[in-house]
């Protein structure tokens, strides 16, 4: 906190909330002037894990910034305060006229998504007396790949962003006089928000908040419902399921619109057939979880590379017996491992059954990179992967999916005596962080039960398929 020269309290505007305020003002303010009004969600496992990445690319930054030319004239998290804002760089070089450079560090592969954050930092640090003679952004290289110990002048690129900064200078300056002015105020209108005009995913937190009167369903459950086909629909006041008609939808909209209307499920039962008449037995339900990080914990990784360090596959017969193997690899670089014992699992006949098979068959390239060894086999996988989840795309489309085809959507509707847990792993993001715990962890206790948790996990993955086909076999009847 700081105080005006009316001795009134004041709350600094920081870089995450002008962020905020640039994606929904209308939330930004509530979260500033009446933040009781929202159950504002916690950090979720996605946002830990940026964090986690941002912290160690962050240390292995700094370390080389120090022990580079001129490190002693570093500062780290070095906070500029104009007025009523504050940003807090990740690095200042300081030179002996009193000039400085800033350096933001991040975790991702490139500074573009970055600009606006680093415009933030130059503006209020100018406006607070300083000269800034650059802007840098460091992040990580995509075409970095480990051997031995982390090599930082290879892994990070240091980039200097003083032109993209003055492409945008004025209209970010703008928008944050702006913020400054709008987060002030009294009072809103809180009937409504811009978040209306955006995707499900890219809703804000308060947006059922603002958008009370919203009709349930809305046609932003319809998938791909963005862009013009939702603002001419917003236009003519149309955005209840209930006001639209088969003109107003693309093909692949159409099944989902007609459950929604209906209530009832849309089922193409020949199509149904014809996917399952179209199997080779015996069928490998199976599922990788990966690790990834900014940096590669293994030689060979790359960053934000996922590798597969498990995989749970059921085993079904045409009889609709099944049998189950698995593998957890107890550290990073395990991919050897790994290969050798899903090739003893999955034999040269039958197909290969996976939920978005656009992500295995990634996983199974990035292992034939790291080992050629078993790149025909990994290829001949690919090959006979079939994708379970473009069923319920277009010939099973249930009301309560919600114009979802997630597993997590689908399991309970079909399959209610399932359910992933909400207090241990339950998705991918939470894997990831699992393993990372699990194979770093000192404490055998500690390593054991998230070895558990995460067998637990995979393992119903790969049984809520064996279930969720087991429903399609009966709906083609």
């Amino acid at each position: 906190m700081t105080r005006d020269n009316s001795g009134a309290s004041q709350t600094l505007l920081t870089k995450s909330e002008f962020l905020s305020f640039r994606e929904c003002g209308k939330s930004a303010w509530l979260r500033r002037n009446r933040p009781g009004a929202v159950d504002w969600p916690p950090p979720s496992e996605f946002d830990r894990l940026l964090m986690r990445e941002d912290y160690r690319v962050e240390a292995i930054a700094r370390r080389m910034l120090v022990d580079g030319p001129g490190g002693e004239l570093f500062d780290f998290q070095v906070e500029f305060i104009e007025g009523t804002c504050l940003a807090r760089a990740d690095a200042v070089k300081r030179f002996p006229d009193g000039s400085i450079e800033i350096f933001e560090v991040k975790s991702s592969t490139s500074p573009a998504e970055h600009i606006v954050d680093a415009c933030f930092q130059r503006i209020i640090a100018e406006r607070a007396g300083f000269s800034v003679r650059a802007v840098h952004i460091i992040h990580v290289n995509p075409d970095y790949r480990r051997k031995g110990d982390v090599d930082a002048s290879a892994l990070l690129i240091i980039e200097s962003v003083d032109d993209a900064i003055a492409a945008i200078r004025e209209e970010i300056e703008n928008s944050l006089d702006t913020a400054l002015e709008y987060l002030g105020l009294d009072t809103i209108d809180e009937s409504g928000c811009e978040c209306i005009r955006k995707s499900r995913a890219q809703w804000c937190a308060a947006f059922t908040h603002f958008n009370r009167n919203l009709p349930d369903p809305s046609v932003h459950v319809l998938p791909r419902m963005t862009g013009n086909r939702l603002f001419r629909l917003m236009d003519e006041g149309r955005l209840s399921i209930h006001d639209l008609d088969d003109t107003d939808v693309t093909p692949s909209q159409l099944p989902v619109l007609a459950a929604l209307k209906t209530g009832q499920p849309q089922i193409d039962r020949e199509r149904l057939k014809m996917f399952v008449s179209g199997l080779a037995y015996p069928l490998y339900m199976y599922d990788y979880e990966t690790a990834a990080g900014a940096v590669p914990m293994a030689d060979g990784h790359g960053p934000h590379e996922q590798i597969p360090v498990q995989w749970s596959c059921h085993v079904v017969d045409e009889q609709g017996e099944y049998d189950h193997s698995e593998f957890l690899a107890k550290r990073h670089g395990q991919e050897g491992e790994l290969v050798a014992s899903l090739r003893n699992a999955i034999g040269d006949t039958g197909n290969l059954m996976v939920w978005n098979a656009s992500f295995e068959k990634a996983c199974n390239r990035r292992l034939a990179r790291l080992l050629p060894q078993y790149a025909e086999y990994l290829e001949d996988l690919n090959d006979r992967t079939v994708d379970l989840m473009d069923v319920f795309k277009a010939h099973y489309v249930h009301p309560d999916f919600c114009g979802s085809v997630s597993i997590k959507r689908v399991l309970p509707v079909l399959c209610p005596e399932l359910a992933y847990s909400e207090t241990e792993v339950h998705d991918g993001t939470g894997a990831i962080l699992a393993f990372t715990e699990m194979a770093e962890s000192t404490d055998p206790v500690r390593s054991a039960e998230l070895r558990r948790q995460l067998l637990a996990y995979c393992k119903l993955d790969t049984f809520a398929m064996v279930s969720i086909f087991q429903r399609i076999q009966a709906a083609c009847t």
